[in-house]
């Protein structure tokens, strides 16, 4: 850390920091003793930088002028030298950002740029009717922003088992950071898993990475189901259906010939259906019967009266019927006949 550039030039600018460095570089000789490994001296290098910025802001001097003529501040000159881990010494700090050295690549030129990724093992769900599960963030080692490479091989669960169905799927996957990447599934594939997924109680992903697109990383295992009807156990790729969307498929071979108790609700549900229809037929005779029996007794003693009904009754279209009541007969086309007397 003694020969870190940003730290040496931070020292020289402010005063304070002279301190602060030796102090980190105490407590990281320590942490390396207990633990025998190096791997917080790192995690100490970017705290002193970022307190070298901090304290840096307070001095108006380094935010406003600089060493040379072209503009550039003394803060400026510092962000410049700002690279993660000093870019592991295989590459140069320019401008804050790590320019690396053929064969390494990363944030701070950490990885060899054929290094394969390690992914952290483990299982994880996603609930469709939760959300879309079509983009899954991976989380591991060794993700190089060059070639970064998806490979998904479709998992299917049933009811008595699973099974990886299929050649694996290839696409490109989306770089976030040296430990973290995300893979969004290619509509393609969705299509696939979806079909013929009647019997099928939860499908998912087995997924790897790659940095090279030919070697790829261990699998992570993602079980996709809809929780309204299943429980799924990631781990041991098995899933339980509710009783609330349960199924039997029928067989074809299964006989379509009722059973006995079935022909009976029929027949009860038969008789019910018939008498209620003769009711309702009984009902409909006796309703005409009263309304011709009341115009049977409407007399028409006048003339006019007479008229008045002849005229009601042609104002109605009525085919080729001929209208007759007890008092008068109209057939169509015709002058109708008065037939009785008052």
């Amino acid at each position: 850390m003694n020969n870190n550039p940003m730290l040496i030039k931070c020292k020289d600018l402010v005063p304070v920091m002279n301190d602060a460095t030796a102090e980190g570089i105490d407590e990281c000789t320590n942490d390396i003793k207990i633990s025998g490994h190096a791997e917080f001296m790192g995690n100490t290098l970017k705290a002193l930088q970022e307190n070298c910025l901090v304290e840096a802001e307070r001095f108006e001097n380094l935010t406003t002028q600089g060493s040379s003529s072209n503009g550039t501040t003394l803060m400026d000159e510092l962000l410049e030298l700002n690279c993660p881990n000093n870019c592991s010494g295989n590459g140069t700090c320019v401008s804050g950002s790590c320019a690396c050295h053929v064969g390494f690549s990363g944030e701070s030129c950490a990885l060899k740029s054929d290094s394969v990724p390690v992914m952290i093992s483990g299982q994880t769900t996603c609930l469709v009717d939760k959300k879309s599960c079509n983009k899954f963030v991976v989380s591991g080692n060794n993700f190089l922003n060059i070639n970064l490479t998806c490979q998904a091989r479709l998992l299917k669960i049933y009811s008595d088992g699973w099974e990886v169905t299929g050649s694996a799927f290839i696409f490109p996957a989306r770089y976030l950071n040296d430990f973290n990447c995300a893979c969004i599934i290619p509509d393609s594939v969705r299509r696939r898993r979806a079909a013929n997924s009647d019997q099928i109680f939860a499908e998912g992903y087995l997924l790897s990475i790659s940095n090279d697109g030919i070697n790829f990383s261990n699998e992570t295992t993602i079980v996709i189901y809809d929780s309204t009807c299943y429980d799924c156990d990631p781990t041991n790729l098995n899933c339980t259906q509710y009783e609330s969307c349960d199924w039997t498929p029928v067989a074809t071979t299964q006989s379509t010939i009722p059973k006995e108790e079935d022909l009976t609700l029929f027949k009860i549900i038969g008789g019910v259906v018939g008498g209620v229809g003769c009711i309702l037929i009984a009902v409909l005779i006796i309703c005409l019967c009263y309304k011709s029996h009341t115009t049977s007794k409407t007399d028409v003693d006048t003339h006019s009266t007479y008229f008045t009904s002849v005229k009601y009754l042609q104002e109605y279209d009525y085919g080729d019927m001929d209208i007759c009541s007890p008092r008068v007969c109209i057939q169509k086309g015709s002058v109708p006949t008065f037939t009785g007397h008052a």
